[in-house]
Order: structure tokens, then sequence, then C-alpha cells
């Protein structure tokens, strides 16, 4: 109750400031000019994958960096499972439907055996899609019956998958390789290995696969262990190009912009061409617009706020693991004939945005009003 009586007297007062508030075209055409302003960069990026090649740790920095890192070099755990899969093929095939079940139902639904002029269809012709139906019926019973043992192992569960196979008619239980948590396997859905990590060994699972129940058994399952040198070494390669090629990128970068600093926009390509570099352009786009090939948030900010006329400002914006040198090449003002088209609906989004400052405004002052503060004199009184 409170809250809306705090809304409504909020609301009445925003309601007032429409019809009091001032705003000019010139603060209008202020945020028409931001909204629609655009610039188009020029760009210099220095990849970390450019200079991979460059580098290749000696076998010190591969000891050095093994004997510091060995507790934190660990084989990734691997499981092995034995499975098998029940399709509905399989559930129905061992499936026998008898004359009097056949029989049963075709009295209990005759509706369901009638031509469309009303004439009774005989059972003799009805008797094989009666049957399929009943099959798949109790295909469905022997998958929820399968679901429940595997759910409630205590009730009347076969002990493990042996059994099961047995009970459900399978020759064959398959084994996969050993595999880790995120390998991909060629005969294991990934739905069905991330199942296998998440039980313990020697549990049985169930799980569907589109129209099939696959049931697997984790059967094997090796622990994380420290890496030996020989195993670690190709990650330990690669760790290390990856570190030495993100320096040597920002290194470039680095002495590049202090090469480049203050070259005014005019002369930069041919500066850039003087230093073996690809020059590249964003192209237009405005504050509501990701930076194109770039898609910097950072980036995206300063090319509003910087001077075409400063040159390339003294400045390496670091990307992930790519460095970037930029500089204004151009900024495109907004079209002044297209504003009397855009005043409406700027007016109403600016009055919209003090509308919801106030109420929030006033919301919070209210509430800081309301609240009660202790009387000293009152509680001593009291004590």
């Amino acid at each position: 109750e409170n809250s809306y009586r705090e809304r409504l007297l909020a609301e009445k007062l925003a309601n007032f400031l429409d019809e009091t508030t001032i705003i000019t075209n010139e603060n209008l055409l202020d945020v028409y000019n931001k909204e629609n302003e655009k610039v188009n960069l020029y760009y210099l990026t220095f990849k970390a994958d450019d200079f991979a090649v460059s580098y290749t740790p000696s076998e010190k920095d591969i000891n050095d960096y093994y004997n510091k890192h060995k507790g934190e070099l660990k084989t990734a755990e691997t499981r092995q499972i034995r499975y098998f899969t029940l399709s509905p093929d399989t559930l129905e095939k061992n499936i026998t439907v008898s004359e009097d079940e056949i029989s049963s139902y075709y009295n209990a639904y005759p509706e369901e055996f009638k031509t469309q002029d009303g004439k009774q269809i005989p059972l003799s012709e009805a008797r094989g899609d009666i049957e399929n139906k009943l099959k798949s019926q109790k295909a469905e019973a022997l998958r929820q019956q399968l679901t429940a043992k595997i759910d409630n192992p205590g009730q009347s569960a076969p002990a493990g998958i042996d059994a099961l196979a047995k009970e459900y008619s399978v020759d064959t239980i398959k084994k996969s390789k050993p595999f880790t948590i995120t390998e991909i396997m060629a005969d294991v859905p990934p739905m069905v290995s991330r199942q296998a990590f998440s039980v313990n060994q020697g549990a049985v699972s169930l799980v569907s696969v589109g129209t099939n129940i696959w049931v697997i058994e984790v059967a094997n399952v090796t622990p994380p262990k420290e890496m030996t040198l020989e195993e670690a070494k190709e990650q330990i390669i690669a760790t290390l190009k990856n570190e030495k090629s993100v320096e040597l990128a920002k290194t470039k970068a680095e002495e590049t912009v202090k090469k480049l600093k203050g070259v005014k926009n005019e002369n930069l390509p041919a500066e850039a061409k003087k230093l073996g570099l690809e020059l590249k352009e964003t192209g237009f786009f405005s504050r509501t617009e990701n930076v194109p090939q770039l898609n910097s948030p950072v980036i995206a900010s300063d090319a509003f706020v910087l001077d075409p006329k400063a040159g390339v400002p003294n400045r390496v914006y670091d990307d992930k693991d790519n460095f970037v040198i930029i500089s204004v090449k151009e900024v495109k003002s907004a079209n002044p004939e297209d504003f009397d088209q855009a005043r409406g609906a700027l007016l109403e989004q600016e009055l919209q945005k003090q509308r919801s400052q106030v109420i929030q405004k006033m919301i919070q002052d209210m509430r800081r009003q309301a609240e009660i503060i202790p009387n000293k004199c009152v509680n001593n009184r009291i004590g």
C-alpha cells in the first residue's frame, strides 16, 4: 500500500514536470548529434598467434616450468564403460501377443474398427494392427519397468548390467575405450559419457538417447595422477609458446605506438607502411554500435572522445591475446536535415528520462524520511 501511494505521488509530480519542464531545441540537437555521430578508425593489430612461430622453448625452459608446476600438471581422470542399447525393436522382438489378448482388445474397443460408413471391420482384417499396437504398448511398459529398476535399485533390481542384458535378451555387452569427460567419441554419445562421470564405479545408469535406451555400467575409473615430464612436455611447450607470443605481441605494439605517437592521420598510412605494418579501417560506427572488426567496448567508448587532429594516441588496447593501436581517421557528423523528423521521438525520450529520474529520487527521499530514528531521551527514560 505504501509503495503504491509513493508511486502515485511521484507520478503526479512527474506529470506536473511534463507540463512545466522546458527542453530546448539546443538540448535536443545535442542529444541528436551524439546519437547519430559516427567515426571511422584506423587500427593496427598485433596478434599473439602471429608471434608463436618465432619462439621455441629450450629444454631448460621446459624442465624449469615442469619443476615449478609439477603439482599442477596432472592427467585427466578417465573412465571406461560397459554398455548395451535397447531400441524399440529390441524391446518388441521377444514380445508375444496371444489370440485372447487380440480378441479382448477387439471386443473392448469396437469403435476403433469401423469403416467411414459405420460398418464393423472383421477381426481377421484388424488382427495385424491390434497385434502391433499391443506389442508397442508392452514395449513401453518394459521401458518403464527398466527405468523403475534402475532408479529404484532396492526394488527387486537385477544385480548389474549382465543380469539386465540377460533379462532383455541382449547377447552382446560392448566395452568402450577409456575416455575423459571432455572427450568426444564416435561410438558413445556425449550425454552418455557425461553420465558415466556422475556415478561411482560399478553403478548402472539408464540414459535415453533419441528413441533408444543406453544401459551403462562404469567398469573402470582411473583417477588423475601427476604427469611425468614426458607426458607433460607437449602441454608445457604450448603454454610457454602462448605466454611468450603474448609477451612478444605486446612488446611489439608498445614499441610501435612510441614510434607513431602524434603522427597525423594523413601521414599514418605512409608511416605504417615504412614499419611494414598493415593499416586497416573499421568503417563508420555510432555510439550504440559495436566497433566493426574489433568489437571492443573500451575502444568504442574512447573513439568518440579522441581528437582526430591529435594523431595517434599513446595507448595500446589489450583485447585478450591481441593488442591494438587506434587513431580516429574521420568523424561523420549527424545530418541536420533529419533532426526535425527525429525531434518528436527525442523529446519524448528526454521527458521519459527526466520522469524516471524524478520518480526514483522522490521515492528514495520519501523512504528516507519515513525511517524511524531512535529518540535517545525516550530510550533513557525507558531504561
